[in-house]
């Protein structure tokens, strides 16, 4: 899945006595959310689904692999919706085989015949998947360069994906902007357009629309009876932007709607983990959610969030057995591999020894997409490194647009503070509240998250200037 980041894990004490601000600020939070988010009632009821559906498409596949076999592979259309139901099992559940041969499928049709507009604006598709960003562009470009006059926006939306994917945010608007004029083909009642756009509206912060944009495309995928996966990835969606919103139950229905449509999706389990962690502050349920999540296709990096959990847990051993089986996912051949850069990146930075993996993962991954999320990792590792004159500079690039989430910020926050920029660090941290800090009231709050800054006045043994700076620093914790 994309994996959605992973939540920044908060945590803080400046200035007074810990006991007392901790006491107070614990009250204030139970004012403002009374009772658990996810409950048992409904963390039973998240586990009650979470077996996972059987596979997804299996007849279809079977059905389209003996008329291919009975036709000696002579049938494109039997070729081309078996590589679609391929992508879209892969991306539902995550397995690698199932990427593989959607690429065969693609690859094939492109041998018989490559002045196919639509083979290559899906093939593009196919190539974001697997994270091989120049090929995509390249036949997402070629798609619409091929595609004639009536079909030019089925070309435009693969061409949105794949540039937005790559950091070409301003050409990314300006493609869909030409698909939105009055008088193009499809007009604004496309439900992929919609999607596109509620996509753009989330990267500029505009919640309410990026919601509205995707109930819309929702209702359209309901309509055009889409597979449920299909659905299930709306709904989780739709809970993501609630939780980012500040409406944590409003998330908590959207993921136990996406449940009900597609049992054990990865992603809903995710979210309501998510929720379970960052909201109510219990571990356990967040760690049963995910561990479910991982078992039933969620993107590798997922083990790291446990391991993570584990670690506040207090057991070490269990923590330290998550990060090698994610190393060996991650690792264990070429696509793994590139599916995983960024992670990689942010886990090898933490040790001494593997900083200069960690630091050819991130250059890896900038150099095949430019985006905010890239110069972020590159400018994380660098710090970590001890190279804070660069680390800044990539900070700066990826502060650039509209798209600047809590992680973010709070990296661009210390980096800029140990660079000497105080007031922007300051700055920085401010925006990074904006966006929700009631999120983190939990882990603001717990004697296990304000341990440190309040013994030791600082991180890393550097003093805190200020009280806001304070928060910063200890709002900050290891991994992205």
């Amino acid at each position: 899945m994309k994996i959605p980041r992973a939540p920044v894990r908060p945590s803080w004490i400046a200035g007074c006595g810990f006991a007392a601000a901790a006491l107070f600020l614990l009250s204030l939070f139970w004012i403002g959310i009374p009772g658990a988010v996810v409950d048992p009632d409904r963390l039973a009821r998240a586990l009650g689904k979470s077996a996972l559906a059987p596979p997804f498409e299996a007849d279809g596949i079977r059905f389209l692999e003996a008329r291919l076999l009975e036709r000696k592979g002579e049938d494109p259309l039997a070729q081309g919706r078996l590589a679609r139901l391929y992508l879209s099992r892969f991306q539902a559940a995550g397995r690698i085989p199932d990427l593989l041969q959607a690429q065969s499928r693609y690859e094939s049709l492109l041998r018989a015949d490559s002045s196919r507009a639509e083979v290559h604006s899906a093939y593009a598709a196919c190539l974001l998947a697997a994270h091989r960003f120049p090929e995509a562009l390249a036949h997402a470009r070629k798609g619409l360069l091929l595609s004639g006059a009536d079909d030019k926006d089925a070309g435009r939306l693969p061409l949105f994906d794949a540039l937005f994917a790559t950091g070409n945010y301003a050409e990314a608007q300006a493609q869909l902007d030409t698909a939105s004029r009055p008088g193009v083909a499809s007009g604004l009642e496309s439900s992929g357009l919609a999607t596109r756009r509620a996509r753009l509206h989330a990267w500029k912060g505009d919640l309410a629309a990026a919601q509205s944009g995707l109930a819309f495309a929702y209702s359209e995928a309901i309509a055009a009876s889409l597979p449920p996966p299909v659905l299930a990835w709306y709904l989780s969606e739709m809970g993501g932007l609630a939780d980012k919103a500040g409406n944590p139950r409003a998330a908590l229905r959207k993921y136990l709607a996406a449940l009900d449509r597609s049992p054990g999706y990865p992603a809903a389990l995710e979210g309501i983990a998510r929720l379970a962690y960052a909201w109510d502050g219990n571990l356990e349920a967040a760690d049963r959610l995910l561990e479910t999540a991982v078992r039933n296709g969620g993107h590798a990096s997922l083990l790291l969030d446990r391991m993570r959990l584990q670690t506040e847990l207090g057991q070490p051993e269990a923590a330290q057995a998550l990060k090698a089986a994610y190393l060996k996912a991650a690792t264990g051949d070429p696509i793994s591999e590139r599916l995983n850069y960024r992670p990689l990146a942010f886990l090898l930075s933490e040790t001494d020894s593997s900083r200069s993996q960690a630091l050819q993962y991130a250059e890896r991954d900038l150099e095949a997409r430019r985006t905010q999320e890239g110069f972020d990792c590159l400018a994380w590792v660098l710090y970590k490194r001890g190279s804070v004159a660069a680390a800044y500079r990539n900070s700066l690039s990826a502060l650039q647009g509209s798209g600047r989430e809590p992680n973010l910020l709070c990296h661009a926050a210390l980096i800029a503070w140990h660079a000497g920029k105080e007031r922007d660090a300051a700055s920085l941290l401010d925006a990074a509240l904006k966006q929700n800090g009631s999120r983190f009231a939990w882990k603001r709050n717990s004697p296990q998250g304000g341990k440190g800054l309040g013994e030791s006045g600082g991180i890393e043994g550097v003093p805190v200037p200020s009280a806001r700076v304070a928060e910063l620093l200890a709002f900050h914790t290891h991994g992205p």
